[in-house]
């Protein structure tokens, strides 16, 4: 997307409101797609494709847009849009009801990685609204610390139901577009770019319609580059912490950081970091060891929509694929630092896309977490990646139909072929720019 260049023209303001209109319609279309869609799986990717198209409209006549009433109100319609569809059910996960149960299990005094919801133990505790949905009930729980401290609240807020969580998504919503705000403010770029995240179809489907706990990283993840970047490196410790205790996807920035810091700063860091680690999981700690086994069996034998592991595996056994990608990445983020050219967002994006798309797994909600990049550092590739990947939602169509849970051929061609010709196109680009940069982004 292009840098602004002048003040929007009145026929674009104009033309933002009746998109706003127009994506609130689609937006309350979710409440009737079940009635008129009931498996609602091809329903739910056509709005959602739809939906996506008229964002891409408004991001456009959104790149001149700077500071006023109109971004305030038209921000107030991103959560507008969040409102709506956060009452309905989940209609292309069932992983909220996880969330449910570990919530119980620790309002009633137990240890959610202690026991599998199938353990015999528990069946006084189940009910027969959220226990038959929850997926893969004979495996124990792997979200970490954080996110089961989350899950307990939302179990607090709303008991055996989905609201108290939704209504904690919604505060890391605007949590997100308040960082974003200030790091837009402090670039000195325009404001109408907070739409960029406020109206992008993917976070509010994801997390206000299935209710997916990626939505607490974002927040997490600016603030610490927030802080990372006035050189804090105590706080930065903290919230780096927090942030991998609902997933640890950081990881792969811990490189950046280092670089960022050098070694007395990173040490600060790390013993901040280290000391928050310890105190989170305090509560847990009799079952932690659970939690890690948890994570070491579904990272080595769960695979979906991963675009290089998917390849790769066809010459190389499942064991070797996935290390040697994992392997990759960090060595990926330890050569970042050295990249000429680039700017800090750019720095923090590569590494967490490299992780994307060498991760075994891949769905829709994973995306989050680098959806706010479309404000820091908006890129063709990045559009197509964030909406293409709306289409991995027609798997449950295929499944069924057939019964196989996978994505067809075609579908996983349209969401990445596109993406490679882009990247490749950023780097060739960027390349004859900055020579000898070796490097798939420009600025």
């Amino acid at each position: 997307m292009p840098h602004s260049t002048g003040s929007t023209p009145l026929s674009s303001k104009l033309s933002l409101c009746v998109l706003a209109l127009l994506m609130g319609l689609g937006y309350a279309s979710f409440h009737v797609l079940p009635i008129v869609d009931p498996p609602h799986a091809l329903g739910h990717v056509a709005a959602s494709c739809v939906l996506y198209l008229l964002f891409l409209l408004a991001a456009w006549l959104s790149r001149d847009l700077e500071s006023g009433t109109l971004v305030v109100g038209l921000v107030l319609c991103g959560i507008a849009f969040r409102l709506l569809l956060l009452p309905l059910d989940p209609s292309m996960s069932d992983d909220l009801y996880r969330y449910i149960w570990d919530g119980k299990m620790q309002a009633i005094g137990m240890n959610p990685y202690s026991l599998a919801p199938k353990a015999p133990y528990l069946a006084i505790w189940r009910d027969p609204h959220i226990h038959p949905l929850i997926n893969h009930e004979y495996l124990r729980t792997l979200y970490p610390p954080v996110s089961e401290a989350l899950f307990w609240v939302a179990y607090k807020l709303h008991p055996n139901g989905y609201l108290g969580l939704k209504v904690l998504l919604l505060g890391a919503e605007l949590s997100t577009l308040s960082l974003l705000a200030v790091w837009l403010r402090r670039q000195g770029w325009p404001m109408g770019r907070l739409l960029w995240y406020a109206w992008c179809p993917l976070p509010i489907l994801e997390l206000m319609l299935d209710g997916h706990l990626d939505g607490f990283g974002p927040p997490l993840l600016l603030a610490t580059l927030l802080a990372a970047k006035a050189r804090r490196p105590w706080l930065t410790g903290v919230l780096y912490a927090l942030g991998l205790l609902v997933k640890p996807l950081g990881l792969f920035v811990g490189p950046l950081l280092l670089w960022q810091f050098r070694w007395r700063g990173f040490l600060k860091l790390a013993i901040a970091a280290a000391c928050t680690i310890v105190m989170v999981n305090a509560p847990y700690l009799e079952a932690s060891k659970m939690l890690v086994e948890q994570i070491l069996h579904y990272s080595q034998h769960w695979y979906f929509n991963g675009p290089l592991f998917i390849v790769l595996e066809q010459w190389f056994v499942t064991s070797v694929t996935r290390p040697m990608l994992a392997l990759s990445v960090f060595l990926f983020a330890w050569f970042v630092p050295f990249l000429r050219g680039l700017t800090f967002e750019q720095r923090f994006l590569l590494p967490l896309t490299m992780y994307m798309l060498t991760t075994p797994t891949l769905y829709p909600w994973y995306i989050v977490w680098i959806a706010p990049w479309l404000v820091l550092s908006p890129r063709p590739w990045l559009f197509w990646l964030v909406g293409a990947i709306l289409l991995a939602h027609t798997v449950q169509h295929t499944f069924v139909t057939t019964g196989k849970w996978a994505i067809t051929t075609p579908v996983f061609a349209l969401e990445f072929l596109p993406l490679l010709l882009l990247m490749l196109w950023a780097a060739w680009s960027h390349f004859r720019r900055h020579r000898g940069a070796w490097i798939w982004v420009t600025r």
